[in-house]
C-alpha cells in the first residue's frame, strides 16, 4: 500500500496541539450495539489505541447491549451519557467508523429488530420508510430525540466542552443533512475511508483527511500474520485446503449458488467451500440463505460447510486458514488482505462502499464470476 496517512495517527496529532483533552472522559460511538463483526472490528481498533494511550474510554451505541460474549464490549445507550455534556463535563465524542453517514433512522431501525421481525422484514425486502421509523422510535427511546442519522452525535451544545472525531467513516447521504455537516464541521478530526466521501466532503464545505480504514492498523494489536495464519491451521486440519465465503442477506440466493459452482468447476476457488457469517444482526447474513445454498451446491457433489462461529477471533482464524475469501464485506476483505489471505468479491453486487475502498487503496478484488 502506498505512503498515507493513518487514522490513529491523525488523532495524536491533535492530541499533541491540544494535550487538555486528555483529561477528559472519551467515548467511543459506534454500531457495535449489535452483532457486526466489521463495527466491532473498529470499535476494538480504536479502543487498543485508546488504552494504548492511557485514555479513558466507555463505548456507546444507540442502545445497551452486552456483546463481550463474542469479542464485542458492553456498549451504553449514547443519550444515557450526552447529559454529561449538558452539565459542562470535558467530553470526547468519538465516531469510530463505518458507514454511518449511509445509515439513516430507517436502517438503524432495520439494523436493531427483533429477529422475527427481520425475518418479515428481509421477505419483502425492507420495511416501508414509515414502518422503520416507528420501529425506530419504538425500539430506540433510550437513544434520546430521534436523529435523521443517529450514529452520529447531535451539533455541539452551546458552552459545551465537548470534543468531536471522526475516524474511518463513509458515505454520502448524510452529508445533505444540516444536523451532519455541523457535527462534521466542528469536529477536531474528520477522517473518511474512501476518495468519493472525500470528495462529498468538500462539496459539502466539510474539511476532512483521506485515510484508510482503521482495521488496516490492528495487525500488530492482534499478533504478526505469520502468528495468526497458525492459528488457522487448526480449520486446516479439519478442511484442508477451503475457501471461506460470506455474502450479504440480500444477495439473490440462485446467483450466488451459480457463482460459486462455476468457482469451483474452473479451478478458482478450492473443493471445500465454507460459508461463514461476518454478522448475525438483522439483515446483515442469513443464515437460512447459507443454508439453501448449501444444499443446492451439495446436490452437485460439491462439499460445503456451514460455519456458525459468531466470536470475533474465531472469524478471523477461519479467515487466517482460508486458501482464499470470497465476500460481499468490506471487513471480511480487509482482513483477509492483512492476514495475506487472497481475496475475491462474491457475486456480481457488491456495496459501493466496498468498490469505493477498492478503487481508493488500489486492491486486487477480482470477481469471483
Amino acid at each position: 500500500m502506498r505512503e498515507q496517512r493513518r487514522a490513529f495517527a491523525l488523532v495524536a496529532e491533535w492530541l499533541r496541539r491540544e494535550p487538555e483533552w486528555r483529561r477528559g472522559e472519551w467515548f467511543l460511538f459506534g454500531a457495535a450495539d449489535r452483532h457486526n463483526m466489521g463495527d466491532l472490528l473498529l470499535l476494538r481498533a480504536a479502543r487498543c489505541w485508546a488504552d494504548q494511550e492511557g485514555l479513558r474510554v466507555r463505548e456507546v451505541g444507540l442502545r445497551y447491549h452486552n456483546l463481550r460474549g463474542v469479542g464485542g464490549a458492553r456498549v451504553e445507550p449514547f443519550a444515557a451519557v450526552w447529559g454529561r455534556a449538558q452539565e459542562g463535563a470535558r467530553m470526547v465524542v468519538w465516531h469510530v467508523g463505518g458507514a454511518i453517514l449511509e445509515t439513516d433512522a430507517a436502517s438503524a431501525a432495520e439494523m436493531l429488530l427483533p429477529q422475527r421481525e427481520a425475518a418479515a422484514a428481509l421477505r419483502w425486502w425492507r420495511f416501508s420508510f414509515e414502518e422503520a421509523e416507528r420501529e425506530y422510535a419504538r425500539l430506540l427511546r433510550e437513544a434520546g430525540p430521534p436523529r435523521p442519522f443517529p450514529y452520529v452525535a447531535p451539533p455541539l451544545p452551546e458552552g459545551g466542552r465537548v470534543a468531536y472525531l471522526f475516524t474511518g467513516v463513509s458515505g454520502q447521504k448524510g452529508l445533505g443533512d444540516e444536523g451532519v455537516r455541523r457535527a462534521l464541521a466542528e469536529a477536531k478530526v474528520v477522517c473518511v475511508r474512501d476518495r468519493e466521501s472525500l470528495r462529498a466532503c468538500t462539496a459539502a464545505g466539510v474539511r476532512a483527511v483521506l485515510a484508510p480504514d482503521p482495521v488496516e492498523e490492528m495487525a500488530s494489536e492482534w499478533g504478526s500474520r505469520e502468528g495468526w495464519r497458525r492459528r488457522g491451521w487448526a480449520f486446516r486440519q479439519r478442511w484442508g485446503s477451503f475457501a471461506a465465503i460470506q455474502w450479504a442477506a440480500t444477495a439473490e440466493v440462485e446467483g450466488v449458488a451459480e457463482e460459486v459452482r462455476a468457482g469451483v468447476e474452473r479451478g478458482v476457488l478450492p473443493r471445500q467451500i465454507v460459508f461463514f457469517a461476518m454478522g448475525l444482526a438483522p439483515l446483515h447474513d442469513s443464515m437460512e440463505a447459507y443454508q439453501r445454498v448449501a444444499q443446492r451446491l451439495r446436490k452437485d457433489r460439491v462439499p460445503v460447510k456451514v460455519w456458525r462461529a459468531a466470536h470475533r477471533d474465531s472469524i478471523a482464524g477461519l479467515i487466517a486458514g482460508a486458501k482464499v475469501v470470497a465476500a460481499s464485506s468490506l471487513h471480511a476483505l480487509i482482513l483477509a488482505d492483512r492476514l495475506g489471505v487472497p481475496q475475491r468479491f462474491v457475486w456480481r453486487w457488491a456495496p459501493e462502499r466496498v468498490t469505493a475502498y477498492q478503487s481508493t487503496w488500489d486492491k486486487d478484488w477480482a470477481l469471483l464470476g
